[in-house]
């Protein structure tokens, strides 16, 4: 935006102005709904301050849409201002109030008008010095509020005067700029003529400088298409050599590759025949352990055997048991009978027999459990017999077969140890053809070092000429932009 255009100037303030009272009335009209709810203020004297609140910024809104930097709108706000001021200072319980008038001041800076802020200062001060009387007379003032007022009129007092201070500073620097300006217009215009007298000598040495600079392209030029002949030479060479080195670089590529293949497979065989030397070891440890299991196995079968025999013999304990238990309740019946026999006397010999018969059949119940329990361990000893006997079977095949793989894994060495040997004479091979490769790669570098210097040499100079040349063009164009920039300032 211009604002050296007033007009405009005139618009941004009146803009800023109607957006800063317009805030502040809606604040306040919203503010003081509170006072209703907390009964400090009834709803009419609300609708007093809501009307002096919202006529005010309704009607600076109506002149701004009409004509946007039109002078009334600053009269139009501070005047409505004064008036709900008024209002709110004459009707609030409050002192503290009378700080809208610096929101206002605030507000009213943006026009820069020294009346208008003066104004609303000494009208202000009138309004506090008012509403003081008006409750002394009434008797609500106190000691506290002296105080308070006192400072509401030094505050209102240091406002004024300080915001027409500062608007006389902003005057004073802006009439400074405006004289530096004019001083800077006029420098201006000399320096415009000492440029147009600067220019008449600058052309007649620009063309001096373009006759100068088309005979040095011509030079350049020649050099530059010698120098491409020589070059297009040495890339020839260049290239034929290249190949060639990228032909034996592979060669020794391939034979490096060899020879890291063929270390690789010593290596593997090497560690082959390691795992072998631990495999025989295994081997040969794992062969004695299965003799040692076929021993304990032995071992366990003739414990089977001698434990097979032991339940025959509880067997045949058992029967003479079951014997002995039949002969004691014989006697037990026939001591009963002879107990009856006796009558009164034989009593206590009947009960003593009916206890014997009681064991018997205990004793026979007891024996038939054990003859059951012989009987499932009979066959448990059976069942586990059978399986070692085929353990002892899978003990013999498994030795068997450790044999043969012992045997295996010393063939397996020998071929290993053979495959090593060859190994070492085939990597003897590779580092020969390595060694005599590599003197075929340092002289074909040697040749291409040499090679590549002359072109390098050839390049750079071509690359000189060519810098040379554009920055011929360069200065040709600045010095055609010059000579342009020239007329221009002669016409000006």
């Amino acid at each position: 935006m211009d604002f050296t255009n007033k007009s405009v100037a005139d618009q941004s303030r009146n803009k800023v102005a109607v957006i800063g009272s317009s805030i502040m009335d809606i604040i306040l009209a919203l503010a003081y709904i509170i006072e209703v709810f907390k009964g400090s203020r009834t709803i009419g004297s609300y609708l007093i301050v809501f009307v002096l609140c919202i006529l005010p910024m309704i009607l600076t809104c109506l002149v701004y849409l009409k004509k946007k930097d039109a002078l009334a709108i600053r009269y139009i706000i501070s005047i409505g201002f004064a008036v709900l001021y008024s209002y709110i200072m004459l009707t609030s319980v409050t002192t503290i109030t009378f700080c809208y008038v610096i929101v206002i001041f605030v507000i009213l800076m943006v026009f820069m008008d020294r009346k208008i802020l003066s104004s609303l200062g000494i009208f202000g001060i009138v309004v506090n010095v008012i509403r003081f009387v008006w409750n002394m007379n009434r008797g609500l003032i106190t000691t506290e509020d002296v105080t308070e007022f006192e400072i509401v009129l030094a505050c209102l007092a240091l406002s004024v005067v300080f915001a027409i201070l500062a608007l006389n500073k902003i005057n004073q620097i802006n009439e400074a700029n405006v004289v530096r300006a004019r001083e800077e217009k006029e420098q201006t215009a000399s320096l415009l003529e000492k440029i147009m007298l600067v220019t008449g000598s600058m052309t007649e040495k620009i063309e001096q400088v373009t006759n100068e600079t088309d005979y040095l392209h011509d030079s350049i030029e020649a050099t530059r298409n010698a120098m491409e002949n020589l070059s297009g030479g040495a890339s020839t060479a260049v290239e034929a050599v290249t190949t060639q080195q990228k032909h034996t670089d592979e060669i020794d590529e391939h034979v490096q590759e060899v020879g890291k293949g063929t270390k690789a497979v010593f290596d593997s065989a090497v560690n082959s025949q390691d795992n072998l030397k631990n495999g025989q070891a295994i081997m040969t440890t794992l062969l004695k352990h299965v003799d040692d299991s076929q021993k304990l196995n032995s071992l366990v079968a003739d414990e089977m055997k001698e434990l097979h025999q032991k339940s025959e013999q509880m067997g045949s304990i058992i029967d003479l048991i079951n014997e002995v238990a039949s002969q004691t309740e014989l006697l037990a019946l026939n001591a009963s009978i002879e107990a009856a026999r006796a009558g009164e006397a034989g009593k206590g010999f009947a009960v003593v027999a009916s206890e014997i018969t009681n064991l018997a059949g205990q004793t026979e119940d007891a024996t038939s459990k054990i003859t059951q329990l012989i009987a499932g361990i009979r066959e448990s000893l059976e069942r586990v017999n059978r399986s070692v006997e085929k353990l002892i079977e899978s003990s013999y095949t498994q030795s068997g077969l450790v044999e043969e793989n012992a045997k295996s894994f010393e063939a397996i060495n020998d071929n290993t140890t053979d495959i090593i040997n060859q190994i070492q004479q085939l990597q003897g091979v590779v580092q020969t053809v390595e060694e005599a490769n590599k003197l075929v790669v340092d002289n074909i570098s040697n040749i291409t070092a040499v090679t590549q210097e002359i072109t390098a040499e050839v390049s750079s100079t071509l690359e000189t000429c060519e810098m040379n040349n554009k920055a011929v063009y360069k200065v040709r164009s600045l010095v055609d932009e010059l000579n342009q920039d020239a007329e221009e300032l002669k016409q000006k």
